[in-house]
């Protein structure tokens, strides 16, 4: 399985061996400073000791550098890091093509962020096929729970309503893995 984790201008990236209940991380890295030279810092696996640089533009060339990098690893299925799924997404989903729309309405709540993890998630189907299964795993997810009391900003009912004003909750990856240790 890989992973991908697409910030403003990087790229996080691990290729997890998944088996029964446990995983072996196979391969992973960084693309940072993506937009201008961009380095590929390897962290983990056999891509090679020494960090890579090129000229990388945008999250499509990234993944496709990092994709033919690890060409001899079995890519059965990716899994997204996506920072704002709004009110809509509160568990992890199947990526289709109603859920990139929605991921990139919700752009407007993660200017920075949403549409590099949209493009991480168009460049990844474009290498990999729409036959490999991808799912999108949501930062604002784990704080789905949160009372309305704490959710809402003490400004119009109206005006929150119209331009999605609440408090989502942030970092819920990381929450939630803290939380389950």
């Amino acid at each position: 399985m890989l992973v991908l984790n697409c910030g403003s201008s990087s790229l996080k990236f691990r290729v997890v061996d998944i088996r029964d209940e446990t995983s072996t991380t196979m391969i992973s890295g960084m693309v940072d400073r993506i937009g201008g030279e961009a380095r590929l810092r390897p962290a983990h696996g056999s891509l090679s000791d020494a960090e890579v640089r090129s000229d990388i533009r945008n999250h499509d060339q990234a993944v496709r550098w990092v994709l033919d990098r690890c060409q001899r690893c079995a890519v059965e299925a990716v899994g997204h890091r996506v920072v704002h799924g709004g009110a809509n997404f509160q568990q992890p989903v199947r990526i289709d093509a109603t859920v990139t729309a929605e991921i990139e309405q919700l752009g407007k709540l993660a200017p920075l962020h949403n549409p590099a993890c949209l493009a991480g998630i168009t460049a990844a189907q474009r290498v990999l096929g729409f036959d490999v299964p991808m799912v999108a795993v949501f930062d604002t997810a784990f704080h789905r729970r949160m009372p309305e009391r704490a959710a809402i900003y003490a400004i119009p009912q109206g005006l929150a309503a119209q331009y999605r004003i609440r408090r989502y909750g942030i970092h819920g990856i990381a929450h939630a893995s803290l939380y389950r240790s």
